[in-house]
């Protein structure tokens, strides 16, 4: 299967070559599956169910490898091995190979739950974003613009998810607010996840966007975007280093902030930037369309020293450095001398 795919004989489900990336992919899985085999038993058609990625599940959670290296896998790479077990199952099993899997249902397998270890998210700063924007792509295809154009309109205007953003009408869902005799452009649309209504102000660069695509809205699709924009940011010189949180027993991993680029980080890059802007939670959820506080809190990508410096600006902060300590400084001096 992995000699086809380097080959080009077996595609993607973008109908394209397989990268080096998920060449390398299938083969850490094939090293996960051998050791499953190896310690378990030969896997026949009919064993092929429900039950069997349970016991993947369970097995790549925790286990020991030929050599006595111990392999604890988080949730979130387990899901991604066994999503590439059903697209060797799809493609080379039954595509290729012909064989009926009577026992094996792909929309039966439920996904583990995030456990949010080793995650790595990130979002792009007002500067970045700014560099991003005016980054000269006139010498590359055009559909490099539109993807980058869409994002920075994304990043910019309420971070609203992609699939939304894809089936937005520029009649319908680009509207004109009057307030006091003065129109405000504003984007105004239901969201597919929870029905919600959003109305969004468009800022002068989401205006400049429209107008250089004719009023309408540059559109990529989910995954061609998504690829596009790690090679735009690179281009970008977006290349700052992102360290993953740190899990006992493994080493620090670190990338580089173009790697990790995608369209939802467009939506992260809103959210967190104008909660550090000083929005108060309460207005940034009524633009993005957050419903759970708890989940909003989830796209703010602050580090810990960039929340000091923000604590450090507060009213609060400013409140207690005002305090007067000339009293206590007298009596200390005060209890010197007496004692």
């Amino acid at each position: 299967f992995i000699e086809l795919c380097k080959s080009g004989y077996i595609w993607t489900e973008e109908e394209s070559k397989y990268t080096e990336n998920g060449i390398k992919k299938f083969v850490t899985f094939r090293n996960h599956l051998s050791e499953y085999i190896r310690q378990r038993d030969n896997i026949k058609p009919p064993q092929i169910d429900k039950k069997l990625f349970r016991y993947l599940q369970i097995f790549l959670s925790n286990y020991k490898t030929k050599n006595g290296t111990q392999k604890k896998l988080i949730n979130n790479s387990i899901n991604k091995n066994i999503a590439i077990l059903k697209t060797f199952l799809k493609k080379y099993i039954i595509g290729h190979l012909g064989i009926s899997l009577r026992n094996y249902k792909s929309d039966s397998v439920k996904r583990l739950k995030d456990d949010k270890k080793g995650k790595v998210l990130t979002y792009l700063d007002v500067s970045e974003i700014t560099r991003l924007y005016n980054y000269d792509l006139s010498d590359r295809e055009p559909i490099y613009e539109f993807a980058r154009d869409q994002w920075v309109f994304i990043a910019l205007t309420c971070g609203i998810r992609i699939e939304d953003y894809l089936e937005l009408d520029e009649k319908h869902n680009i509207v004109n607010i009057n307030n006091s005799g003065k129109d405000i452009l504003c984007l105004s649309f239901y969201q597919s996840k929870t029905d919600g209504k959003v109305v969004a102000p468009i800022g002068n660069i989401g205006k400049a966007i429209l107008k250089k695509h004719n009023g309408t809205l540059p559109k990529v699709g989910v995954t061609l975007s998504n690829k596009l924009m790690k090679k735009i940011c690179r281009w970008a010189s977006i290349d700052s280093r992102v360290y993953a949180q740190k899990i006992k027993g493994e080493a620090l991993r670190s990338f580089k902030k173009y790697e990790l680029v995608g369209n939802h980080t467009a939506r992260r890059s809103f959210c967190t930037n104008s909660y550090k802007a000083g929005v108060s939670e309460f207005r940034i959820m009524q633009i993005s369309g957050h419903k759970d506080r708890e989940a909003f809190f989830g796209y703010i990508g602050t580090t810990k020293e960039e929340n000091a410096l923000l604590f450090s600006d507060t009213k609060y902060f400013k409140l207690i450095n005002d305090i007067d300590t000339t009293v206590r400084n007298l009596r200390r001096v005060w209890v010197t001398i007496v004692l």
